[in-house]
């Protein structure tokens, strides 16, 4: 298989990005203590739970804050919730052994059918929420209602992060429990 820095430049993953983070990524899927704290499936739904659940509150936050007024306490609170997103999200990863981040040539047959299944149930339901979307703007077009910039914004915020992060989300959501040794 080799490590994460290996396979990220074999498959092109990413680019420099992807590189650039690959040694923190590799340490982090080698941690015993994360791989422990992350093996029980209903330790990785409350973490896919908390993440949504700070997803949301991020958005919700974005909506709240408007060029004009600037409130610095919403402000802050969108940095923290962004900050908290973004850590929730790579615990999700890291929890799912980054099956949906690598490229499709580095991961065995077992792995590379979770992928598939992760990407196709994704493609599934971000397309309907694209599709709700929609309906819902030409509804709000037809019947000549302004919709604010506040609202869209979110909106449109959701169905990105919902793209770029169920994937990993619904593999730490059905994968079974992973055997974890009891050498301690």
């Amino acid at each position: 298989m080799g490590t994460v820095r290996e396979r990220a430049g074999e498959v092109g993953v990413g680019g420099w990005w992807d590189r650039l983070f690959a040694g923190a990524l590799e340490q982090a899927l080698g941690n015993e203590r994360l791989r422990r704290r992350w093996a029980p499936r209903s330790r990785r739904r409350k973490l896919v739970m908390a993440e949504a659940a700070a997803t949301v509150a991020t958005l919700a936050v974005f909506g709240a804050v408007t060029p004009s007024s600037r409130p610095w306490g919403l402000l802050l609170a969108l940095g923290v919730l962004t900050v908290l997103t973004c850590y929730l999200a790579s615990q999700v990863n890291i929890a799912t052994r980054l099956i949906t981040e690598i490229g499709t040539r580095a991961l065995d047959e077992r792995q590379l059918a979770w992928h598939t299944r992760a990407r196709t149930v994704s493609h599934g339901v971000t397309r309907v929420s694209l599709l709700v979307l929609w309906v819902a703007a030409c509804a709000a077009w037809g019947g000549e209602i302004d919709v604010p910039a506040r609202v869209l914004i979110p909106l449109i915020g959701l169905a990105t992060f919902l793209h770029v992060g169920f994937p990993a989300a619904y593999l730490a959501w059905t994968l079974p429990d992973e055997p974890v040794d009891d050498e301690e």
